[in-house]
């Protein structure tokens, strides 16, 4: 992994609030913000990449991303798209940047005449990328008359761990949730793994066959 993402990552995960559960994908995050720094001029161009590589460019990160979404032993699908206003005049420079970035896309929808249909017509494009895991990515109501462009960034990624879990060792266990405890299916192995803890939080590394971002 880049440092300077890792960095970024590392950074970024100390500015989420924290309590609750909170799934994040830096490799999201990132794209979103390289495609929105790809179009940006000026001090807003500045600040979108200070966020996620200081000091570098987004075709740089485009680079890195992409090669990060090339696993030999995974599927992974990336989407980067920007939906445009029908009818808007987008730059020709900015259109070929965001191609340029991994599963790039550029396409146009009615956001003016028909905003829920706009809205619907980017979830199912998202619910295919994610093989219908994310089925209602933008909620009702996200998308209005006034929308102008709207970046997506869609990632999934299926992976086997380096060492499976036994499925006979999988056992209903104890689970402390917000709402209250729980018996849930828990899966167990020993193995030795890298471990770290400091200031408050604890991190377990399982590795699977690929290098993931």
């Amino acid at each position: 992994m880049d440092r300077q993402h890792l960095e970024y990552a590392v950074a970024l995960h100390e500015a989420l609030p924290p309590g609750g559960n909170l799934p994040w994908s830096p490799y999201s995050v990132a794209s979103a913000l390289g495609l929105a720094a790809s179009g940006a001029r000026g001090r807003t161009r500045d600040e979108l990449l200070d966020a996620i590589a200081r000091g570098g460019n987004p075709a740089a990160l485009a680079r890195l991303l992409g090669g990060a979404a090339r696993l030999a032993d995974a599927e992974a699908a990336v989407a980067n798209t920007l939906w445009t206003k029908a009818g808007s005049n987008v730059r020709e420079d900015f259109k070929q940047a965001v191609l340029d970035w991994p599963g790039g896309a550029v396409r146009t929808t009615d956001f003016e005449n028909d905003p829920e249909g706009s809205r619907q017509k980017i979830n199912n494009e998202v619910e295919q990328e994610t093989r219908g895991l994310i089925k209602d990515l933008l909620p009702h109501g996200t998308v209005h008359d006034r929308t102008g462009s709207v970046i997506v960034n869609a990632l999934y990624l299926k992976v086997a761990w380096q060492n499976p879990f036994e499925e006979n060792s999988t056992k209903p266990a104890a689970f402390h949730a917000p709402s209250g405890t729980r018996d849930v299916p828990t899966m167990r192995q020993q193995e030795q793994l890298r471990y770290g803890a400091v200031e408050g939080w604890q991190l377990a590394t399982l590795p699977t066959p690929s290098d993931v971002v």
